[in-house]
């Protein structure tokens, strides 16, 4: 699949539920494309900031996995926080903000930067075009979903990034990437 792709299948399974779950389930959490499902949920006049996630746990989980191909860290008791989009360049990983990630330095930054980057078109070229990183997707989704709904029984200290609606951005209509540890903060 081209990223064009990707993105088509993208919209069309996450706005055709939204258009459902707005009249069923206002008091739904969305953990969609973020920009698709805010706006179908804002046009039908139910969009509620503090229950849209956009999770970036795929690029969070290719970032410590591979920050653990160059450091001795266990990808399960670290964060990388990823912001951005979901393609190439786009995808910054914010590796000053994990200690390992800040002894990078030199040209194995920037190979682990890339990597990360570029990480989902490894999977896709290995696949020889026949599929992209189902398995990484759903380990992903599994993982923010079980943080989201620690969350959500009251557990505390978990962090996990995600894009959320900010006033920063207000003018602007823009997510950014932030950490929760429980659906209240």
């Amino acid at each position: 699949m081209t990223r064009d792709d990707l993105f088509n299948v993208c919209t069309c399974s996450s706005s055709l539920p939204t258009h459902l779950i707005k009249f069923h389930a206002d008091k739904c959490i969305y953990c969609p494309p973020v920009p698709i499902v805010a706006k179908t949920l804002k046009t039908a006049g139910v969009f509620d900031p503090r229950r849209v996630f956009g999770v970036t746990t795929l690029d969070v989980v290719r970032a410590v996995r591979f920050l653990g191909d160059v450091t001795p860290n266990n990808p399960k008791d670290t964060i990388v926080p990823v912001i951005g989009g979901h393609s190439g360049a786009a995808i910054v990983p914010l590796l000053s903000q994990n200690p390992y990630g800040k002894a990078v330095t030199g040209d194995d930054y920037a190979k682990l930067v890339y990597r990360i980057q570029y990480g989902g078109d490894e999977v896709v070229k290995a696949k020889d075009g026949a599929g992209s990183a189902t398995l990484s997707m759903a380990y992903a989704g599994a993982k923010f979903t079980n943080a989201l709904l620690r969350g959500l029984n009251g557990e505390e200290g978990g962090i996990t990034p995600t894009s959320v609606k900010s006033d920063i951005f207000a003018d602007k209509g823009a997510y950014r990437c932030q950490s929760f540890m429980t659906p209240n903060t």
